[in-house]
C-alpha cells in the first residue's frame, strides 16, 4: 500500500512517501509531484525513508518531474532511501540524473537569497491584501532605459535609422514595439508588441494571422531591435503574493497599489495571474513610413485598420505574465515618456490556463516555469480596465 504526504517548512517542501512505489502507486505519486510543480515549488524533496520498493513505473515518475523542473533551475531531491531502494536508482543509472541526499536540509543550508530576505508585514491596499518578502538589494535603484522614439508612432514615420539595437543584459524586463533579426530587410515587417520577461523575449508581429515569436533565457550576446519601448535590468526589491476581496481586480487598481507598496514615484513591475477578462490591443500594421496614412493623418484616427482593438473583454482564464512600469501622479523624469498620459504602460504574454504558484520568493522561477511549460498565444498591450485574479507580483523602484 502506498501513501504520501506534503510537508512544508520555511524554505522547503517535502513529499514524504511510504510503502511501494509501483505501477499502482505511480499515478498518485505523479499527481502529487505535478501539483507541487504547478504550484511553483521548484526544489521538491522526496523522503524515501519509509519506501520499501520502487519499480520502473515509479522511476519514470521521478524522471518526468525532474524534466519539468530542470528548465527553471529546479530539481527532485531524493532523501534517505533505504539500501535496497538506493540500489534500484543506482542500477538504473538514475543517481546520475537525480540528486540523492542522506537527510533533509536544516535551516543553515537554506539559500543565501532566502536568508537575506525579510518577511514583509501583511499589507492591505484597497480590496487587495499583500504578503511577501523584501529583498536585500543594494542601492541604487536600476535606471529606466527609454528605447527609440515613441513620437513617430502616431504618424507611422519610422525609418531604418530609427531602429535601436539593445543587447540582452541591458534589457531583462521591459516592453515596447520590437523584433528579432540581424538585417533590416529581413525583420522590417515583423515589428510588434514586445514583452521582456527575465531575459526571455516575446514579440507579436503586426501582420495578419500573427503568431508569437520568442527566445527563452537569451544569451548575453543576443540583440533586440526596437522602434520604441522601455527596459531595465535590476533585481526586484519586493516579491509578493496578493489576494482579493472579490474575484478580480482591474489593472488600474493593481498598478496603483504596487506604486503605494513600493513607496516610490516610478516602478517597474511584473505579475503572474489568471485573466478574468482582459482589454488587450495590438498593432495590425508595422508603423514604418512606407505604411504611413495619407496626408499626414494619425494612425489613431483609423483604429480598425491599425489596431486589433477590443470591444469587450476577452481571454478569460488565460494565464498572464505581465510586465510594465507605473508611476505616481506627481512623478517626473523618464517615466513620463514611458507611460504617456496614463499612469502605467503594461504588456502581457498570454498562455493557456493553468495554476499560479504560491511562493512570492520564487517569483522569477515561477515566471520561467510558466513560460517553459506553456506555449505563448499572443502578446498584448493591456488597458487599465483589464481584470486579473489573485497571483504573484514583483516590484522594483526605478531611477532616472
Amino acid at each position: 500500500m502506498f501513501h504520501c504526504t506534503v510537508l512544508r517548512e520555511p524554505g522547503t517542501v517535502t513529499l514524504a512517501a511510504e510503502g511501494r512505489i509501483d505501477g499502482l502507486a505511480a499515478p498518485e505519486l505523479e499527481q502529487r509531484l505535478n501539483e507541487l510543480v504547478d504550484a511553483g515549488d521548484v526544489r521538491v524533496y522526496v523522503d524515501l525513508a519509509a519506501v520499501t520498493f520502487v519499480s520502473s513505473a515509479g522511476l519514470r515518475v521521478f524522471l518526468k518531474a525532474q524534466k519539468r523542473l530542470q528548465p527553471v533551475g529546479g530539481a527532485v531531491v531524493l532523501v534517505a532511501p533505504t539500501a535496497s531502494v538506493h540500489h534500484v536508482f543506482r542500477a538504473s543509472g538514475f543517481t546520475k540524473l537525480l540528486t540523492v541526499v542522506d537527510a533533509l536540509p536544516g535551516p543553515e543550508s537554506l539559500s543565501r537569497q532566502s536568508r537575506a530576505n525579510r518577511n514583509m508585514d501583511l499589507r492591505r491596499v484597497g480590496s487587495m491584501t499583500f504578503h511577501g518578502v523584501e529583498r536585500d538589494i543594494p542601492a541604487p535603484a536600476p535606471a529606466l532605459r527609454l528605447l527609440g522614439n515613441v513620437e513617430k508612432l502616431a504618424h507611422a514615420t519610422y525609418e531604418e535609422a530609427d531602429v535601436v539595437q539593445v543587447h540582452a543584459p541591458q534589457a531583462r524586463w521591459g516592453a515596447g514595439l520590437g523584433t528579432l533579426g540581424d538585417h533590416f530587410a529581413d525583420y522590417k515587417d515583423s515589428f510588434g508588441e514586445v514583452a521582456l520577461l527575465g531575459g526571455s523575449f516575446f514579440s507579436y508581429p503586426a501582420v495578419p494571422h500573427s503568431a508569437v515569436d520568442f527566445t527563452l533565457a537569451t544569451e548575453p550576446s543576443a540583440a533586440y531591435r526596437f522602434l520604441h519601448g522601455f527596459a531595465w535590468s535590476g533585481d526586484f526589491r519586493l516579491a509578493l503574493g496578493y489576494n482579493l476581496d472579490s474575484a478580480s481586480v482591474d489593472l488600474d487598481a493593481l498598478a496603483s497599489a504596487l506604486v503605494t507598496l513600493a513607496d516610490a514615484p516610478a516602478i517597474g513591475f511584473a505579475v503572474v495571474a489568471e485573466s478574468r477578462g482582459i482589454w488587450g490591443m495590438n498593432l495590425r500594421k508595422v508603423p514604418l513610413h512606407a505604411n504611413a496614412p495619407a496626408h499626414g493623418a494619425e494612425i489613431f484616427a483609423d483604429l480598425p485598420r491599425w489596431f486589433a482593438f477590443p470591444v469587450e473583454p476577452s481571454d478569460y482564464r488565460s494565464l498572464l505574465v505581465v510586465v510594465g512600469v507605473a508611476r505616481s501622479a506627481d512623478a517626473t523624469g523618464p517615466i513620463l515618456e514611458a507611460t504617456g498620459t496614463s499612469l502605467h504602460h503594461v504588456h502581457a504574454v498570454l498562455v493557456a490556463p493553468g495554476p499560479v504558484g504560491k511562493s512570492p520568493d520564487a517569483f522569477e522561477t515561477e515566471v520561467a516555469r510558466v513560460l517553459h511549460d506553456h506555449a505563448p498565444q499572443k502578446v498584448q498591450h493591456l488597458l487599465g480596465r483589464s481584470r486579473l485574479g489573485p497571483g504573484l507580483a514583483a516590484i522594483v523602484p526605478l531611477g532616472g
